[in-house]
Formats: structure tokens, C-alpha cells, sequence
């Protein structure tokens, strides 16, 4: 009997073929594949400019506005993110939190193919804003993160898209068979990150069919673990009206497994493929702006020498004041816009050379 059963099976299979879902997966996986390299040579470069918002939190720390609603609450109450990125890994990220109508914090941040930058300007009663501190970084630190942006996983805080990550690494992708919670027009993939800090996590994806598979819900969570700890959820697509490029225009995303932190995010603009200029390059200081070279580096061909170091510290002495603020304009010169730089590594030794003074004095 056992052998009439195995033969059965055997002779099954031989006229209806193999089981095709893997198949199935792997062709929808190739599909992906390629039309997220048509999604991202659609564009060379981008222009984002968003707002988020996070209405439980900051009822909270203003009650007042309980007699708001959301949608007025939302109008004075929000952050707002300007992403300027390129292929080559370029980016510029300009920060604005608003309460209540009124700009707190404005900050910017950086990197080109030479260092990264990051500033922060002083709001004025006025409404402008002040260039406060530029810093030059490394590359490595000038990492970012907006919620409109999912940028997490293998290469978090890269500012590389999902799909870029998963085009970089193909193997990481896995698509799944339907589980019946996912809309119909969305293939159900997984991509399992290398571990980090001893813990390999899970991230779940829904991928539109109708808008070059972009994702539009991702959830994270702990391999072996059910529980989700953070959601990424697009309520809006869109594409640009030229290049077609698939972009999310809505959605909210949420943090922590009890859900505590929800953030509500808007794209205003979307842009693409426009002529860079000077976007990737720090802003030049104005006066009473503090700049500081972390790295003991020069902007250009790498790192001072002592004694060209001290060359520099004393031609910038006439321009540069003993606390370490910019007390004339410095103007760059033509088709150098980095040439002001040098006078960064006088700032810092002024300020120490005024700290210790004043030690010494006291």
C-alpha cells in the first residue's frame, strides 16, 4: 500500500510539473529587481522639501492647544526637512522645528565627496536666521535621518533609499507568498539585515505593483519575534510629472511596540534631475559665526603641517578676532569657494589660546 502511494505521488508530479511557487517568487523577485533600477536611474538628483508632525507628543508639552484642532494644530506646530541628495552620495539636509508659529531650532547639514558639515543658526525676532556655528566632520558622521525618508537597516542613516540598499546587496531580498494581509496590487517581501549588535532583524515590505514596487509599508522587528518595533506606512504615492520617478506624498510612521510615538509626515515638493551648484558645499561664515575643525584638517589637499599651520594662524590673525568669531566678512575666492577654510584652524586655536589665558589670569 505504502508503495502504490509513493508511486501515485511520484506520477503526479511528473504530469503536473513542480509545486510553481517558487518560481512565482522568483520571477516577482527579479520584477522588483528591475524596475527599482528603473526607479533609480530615473534620477540624478533630488529635491525634498517636507513636514513632519508628532501631535501627541507636543499637546503634551503645550497643553494650551487643546482647544486646537489638527488641522490647526498642524498649521503652527511641525518640523520641516529640505533634502537636497545626488547618486554619488552628496546630500544637503536643511532642519526647521516651528512651535507655535515661532522657528526654535534651524539646523543644516552635509556632504560632499571630501567631508561632511554641520551648522546651526540662531533664530531672530525678525524671523531670520543667523549662521551660528559651521563644524567640519568626516564623511561617516554626517549621517541623517527624516521619516519621510526610510533609512534604516544594513545601511541606516546613509541617506540611501531602501531600494538602493537592496540593489547594492540583491540577496538580501526575499519575496513571500501572500498571507492575505496585504492589499492586492502589493507583493509581500522580507529583507533580513546583517546583525547588528548581536541581533539579526527582520524587515517586512509591501511593494506596489502599479508604482515601480515601491515600498509602502515596512516593519521591523527581531528575528524569531513576532512583535513589531517600528512601522513605516505610505498613505499616499505619487509620481513626478517628468521623470515618473514613484515618491511617497503621505504617510506616518510608528515607533516603540505600544505604538507611543506616532510621527505624521507630508512631501510638499518633489524634484528631480536639477543642475547642482554649490548645494553640497558648507555655507560661508558671516560675521560673529564660530567655526570649528574638529579633525585638525584643511578643507582641499589633506592635513596641515605644523609649521604651515602656523603660517596660517598667523596670516589670519588680522582677520579673525582672539575669541574665535569672524569679525570681518571673508570673501571666498572666484571658483574656490573653500578658500576661506583655512582661517578654521585659526579659529580653533584662538579659542584655545583664550581659554587658557583666561585660566592662567584667574
Amino acid at each position: 500500500m505504502r508503495c502504490l502511494l509513493v508511486l501515485a505521488l511520484v506520477v503526479c508530479v511528473s504530469w503536473c510539473g513542480p509545486i510553481p511557487v517558487q518560481a512565482d517568487e522568483e520571477t516577482d523577485k527579479q520584477a522588483v529587481l528591475a524596475s527599482w533600477q528603473e526607479w533609480s536611474d530615473s534620477f540624478s538628483t533630488l529635491r525634498i522639501r517636507g513636514r513632519i508632525r508628532s501631535r501627541n507628543q507636543l499637546r503634551e508639552r503645550f497643553p494650551e492647544t487643546s482647544s486646537l484642532s489638527d488641522e490647526e494644530f498642524d498649521r503652527v506646530f511641525y518640523q520641516e526637512h529640505e533634502l537636497i541628495q545626488s547618486t554619488s552620495g552628496d546630500f544637503r539636509i536643511a532642519n526647521r522645528e516651528v512651535f507655535n508659529s515661532v522657528v526654535q531650532n534651524a539646523t543644516l547639514r552635509g556632504r560632499n565627496q571630501r567631508e561632511g558639515f554641520a551648522c546651526r543658526y540662531t533664530p531672530m525676532a525678525n524671523g531670520d536666521l543667523k549662521l551660528a556655528t559651521v563644524s567640519i566632520i568626516s564623511i561617516e558622521q554626517a549621517a541623517f535621518r527624516v521619516d519621510f525618508l526610510w533609512d534604516d537597516g544594513p545601511a541606516g542613516g546613509s541617506g540611501n533609499w531602501l531600494q538602493r540598499q537592496i540593489l547594492d546587496s540583491p540577496s538580501s531580498l526575499q519575496v513571500k507568498p501572500p498571507d492575505g494581509h496585504e492589499p492586492s496590487n502589493c507583493i509581500r517581501a522580507e529583507m533580513i539585515a546583517e546583525p547588528v549588535a548581536g541581533h539579526r532583524i527582520i524587515y517586512d515590505l509591501w511593494l506596489d505593483r502599479a508604482n515601480q514596487h515601491f515600498p509602502i509599508r515596512i516593519e521591523s522587528r527581531l528575528f524569531d519575534s513576532p512583535s513589531v518595533s517600528e512601522r513605516y506606512e505610505v498613505t499616499d504615492l505619487a509620481r513626478h510629472p517628468v521623470s515618473q520617478t514613484a515618491y511617497p506624498r503621505r504617510g506616518v510612521n510608528t515607533c516603540d511596540v505600544d505604538n507611543s510615538h506616532t510621527y505624521h509626515w507630508e512631501i510638499l515638493e518633489f524634484d528631480t534631475n536639477f543642475e547642482v551648484v554649490d548645494q553640497f558645499r558648507p555655507p560661508k561664515p558671516e560675521v560673529g559665526t564660530i567655526v570649528y575643525d574638529r579633525d585638525g584638517t584643511t578643507i582641499g589637499d589633506g592635513v596641515l603641517k605644523a609649521a604651515e599651520r602656523q603660517a596660517v594662524i598667523a596670516e589670519a590673525k588680522a582677520a579673525v578676532g582672539a575669541v574665535g568669531r569672524v569679525t570681518e566678512p571673508i570673501q571666498a575666492t572666484p571658483n574656490a569657494s573653500m578658500a576661506w577654510w583655512p582661517i578654521a584652524a585659526a579659529v580653533t586655536a584662538a579659542i584655545i589660546a583664550g581659554l587658557v589665558l583666561q585660566k592662567f589670569r584667574a
